[in-house]
């Protein structure tokens, strides 16, 4: 009887220990609950959360749960549309004593974000753990499932875990209607990349290198010289579009407003004016003016040269952006915005034409006009 009493034990315990050996490092990599009783921070994030629970201290690889935890609260009040908002792409920038002190990884490997215990799609565009002395910086996009007008949203931001490996999914956070996201914080002597799935990545010439990638507006940007400075990106079918609707947006800063010609931000086209779809920056006035051009089958070829007078400043920063819908019920349906204001509503009808051209960042297709400046975030 002993014998037998001995043997079952032995069976439940190596039973057991199979069972810890499957499950632990499922659970690892679970969504976790809040075990801290921290304060939430509304905007601002302020201190540390302390996470109390591990699996176990005398683990051989001292695998455990993150360390640490901060609420990020989106004001519902700050978000603008008639209904929830979704798959949005929040960006969140933030420089703190806490994620220098706590991140284990280099890269920002173990910083991870959750909405009610659902690991959320996230990129980091940056994580720089040595900002100061005392400060890292992180630059990072989440993919909001849905975020609401009408209640705050609190997304919970998870780090310090030396175990564990990154849960970026860069490719989940653009879903399929962003053809190309290039944060341009890629080093110029090397690959542009594009962030969707679709693999707009570009290529940099005119010998640009390392100091052309530069401190931008969110993380790092592209110093185009205004000389020969320009990226290509190869034709492929996801940047054909042809349909009736195309968003194309950047954030620039001029180094010198083009002196007389125009200069594109980002155009394609099988040649010069005859451009399927361009956003660039007029030449000859000063400040200068917002030059977008669209071609359709209804409405032809179309340049529009706004405002006038112009509100691009030399050495200063501007979010620009045109935008054609061509499914609109009324004639101006292609627009043009300007630090988020609206700055004029022009003609433009039927669908964009196809067009096998590349596509260019900092050029035209002639040779002689260039984009002197920064490009961030097209």
């Amino acid at each position: 009887m002993d014998m037998f009493n001995k043997k079952l034990k032995n069976r439940v315990k190596t039973l057991l220990i199979l069972l810890f050996a499957i499950l632990f490092p499922l659970l690892l990599n679970l969504p976790i609950q809040k075990f801290s009783n921290g304060e939430d921070d509304k905007l601002n994030i302020e201190e540390d959360n302390l996470k109390q629970l591990q699996f176990s201290s005398n683990d051989p690889i001292g695998s455990k749960f993150f360390s640490f935890y901060k609420n990020i609260t989106i004001d519902y009040t700050k978000v603008v549309g008639s209904g929830s908002l979704i798959d949005f792409p929040f960006l969140f920038s933030i420089i703190d004593s806490d994620l220098h002190d706590n991140v284990q990884s280099q890269l920002g490997d173990d910083i991870a974000f959750a909405i009610t215990n659902v690991w959320l799609d996230h990129e980091i565009e940056l994580y720089d753990p040595t900002y100061s002395h005392t400060e890292a910086q992180l630059v990072a996009w989440i993919r909001i499932p849905s975020l609401s007008t009408s209640v705050d949203t609190v997304v919970s931001m998870y780090y310090g875990n030396s175990t564990m490996n990154s849960r970026q999914n860069p490719v989940s956070v653009w879903e399929d209607d962003f053809k190309a996201i290039w944060h341009m914080s890629d080093n110029p002597s090397g690959t542009i990349n594009d962030s969707t799935s679709n693999d707009n990545d570009g290529t940099t010439f005119g010998g640009m290198d390392s100091s052309d990638q530069v401190s931008s507006k969110i993380g790092g940007g592209i110093s185009l010289d205004g000389i020969n400075d320009f990226i290509l990106i190869p034709h492929s079918p996801s940047i054909d579009i042809t349909g009736y609707q195309i968003t194309l947006e950047a954030w620039i800063n001029l180094a010198q407003v083009p002196t007389q010609y125009d200069a594109a931000v980002i155009v394609k086209a099988p040649s010069d004016n005859n451009e399927r779809y361009m956003l660039g920056v007029d030449g000859g006035t000063s400040p200068a003016r917002v030059n977008q051009r669209i071609t359709a089958s209804i409405s032809g070829y179309r340049r529009y040269d706004e405002p006038t007078p112009g509100i691009l400043y030399q050495d200063s920063w501007a979010y620009v952006c045109a935008v054609y819908d061509g499914t609109l019920e009324v004639s101006n349906r292609f627009f043009v915005y300007i630090n988020g204001a609206l700055i004029s509503a022009r003609y433009a009808a039927g669908t964009i034409l196809s067009t096998s051209g590349n596509l260019n960042i900092g050029r035209r297709i002639s040779t002689s006009r260039w984009l002197y400046g920064i490009i961030d975030e097209l």
